[in-house]
């Protein structure tokens, strides 16, 4: 009697976690590694944990200065899939090795909003994906789904104006791009909320610096309040282990970041593009 009842229950949990688009593409982004650990260590599912992982904890202790501004209560979930999926770019084309898909944000806008198909040589049923089912998951809603594709797009711009890649002008215009595509509203929170998920991005390489390696990184158990299923499973990830490269420090993120995030919300409080 006990193995029938062990084994219906395993029955159930297959068929339950199967039902859930979230849980295939967790697994798929799995496949997508590269042995060139500069940019971060892991596969793409690992370094999206652990990204998840830093914003959970910076919402968690109003991380400052990263989370100042943000009404958390409203957006917690929302900055939570966004930094899950902002790498979601690299993924879904078969071509296993990351490297050099320098095109990923704008490739994870696309998936996000239906107009680039997702596919998947390893598990089928994610062929054509529809990521309006990821947000009926997660219960968001499509003008929040459009917030997520959009800090999704920006991940790799805060980046751009810290090497002087672009200009701060630059960076606010391509955002005001993003949001006349999905008709959304700028705003100054919009602004901050897409720094803080770049931010996480580089934290989250592999290596930080706050936590001894081995140890589990905080997590913000609160953050999918109602998609507890995922809570569940993003707890079984490795902590991070070592990148080759400590972008947080090596990238200026400790003292240049928190000028250079000032400098974006002065230019767009002041010209209100």
């Amino acid at each position: 009697m006990f193995v029938k009842k062990y084994l219906a229950s395993i029955l159930f949990m297959f068929i339950f976690c199967s039902c859930f688009a979230i849980k295939d593409l967790m697994r798929d982004m799995q496949f997508y590694k590269s042995d060139d650990h500069t940019y971060h260590s892991g596969d793409v599912y690992e370094h999206s944990i652990w990204v998840l992982r830093t914003v959970a904890a910076w919402l968690q202790n109003k991380e400052y200065p990263w989370t100042d501004g943000i009404d958390i209560k409203k957006h917690k979930k929302i900055l939570g899939l966004a930094a899950f999926l902002h790498d979601i770019g690299k993924c879904g084309d078969n071509k296993f090795d990351w490297k050099g898909k320098s095109w990923h944000p704008e490739t994870g806008f696309e998936y996000l909003t239906g107009r680039k198909a997702y596919m998947s040589r390893n598990i089928p049923v994610l062929n054509n994906l529809d990521f309006k089912k990821i947000g009926e998951e997660f219960e968001i809603s499509q003008t929040d789904m459009h917030l997520v594709a959009i800090l999704v797009a920006m991940h790799y711009k805060f980046g751009d104006v810290m090497r002087k890649r672009i200009s701060v002008k630059r960076y606010v215009q391509f955002l005001k791009s993003m949001t006349v595509q999905l008709n959304y509203p700028m705003s100054q929170e919009l602004v901050k909320m897409c720094i803080l998920i770049s931010a996480a991005d580089v934290k989250g390489l592999g290596y930080l610096p706050d936590h001894k390696i081995g140890d589990p990184v905080p997590y913000y158990s609160g953050m999918f309040e109602g998609v507890k299923f995922f809570d569940e499973w993003i707890r079984e990830v490795v902590a991070p282990y070592p990148a080759l490269k400590d972008g947080w420090s090596d990238w200026g993120y400790s003292t240049n970041a928190p000028k250079t995030r000032a400098k974006i919300i002065k230019y767009y409080k002041h010209n209100g593009i």
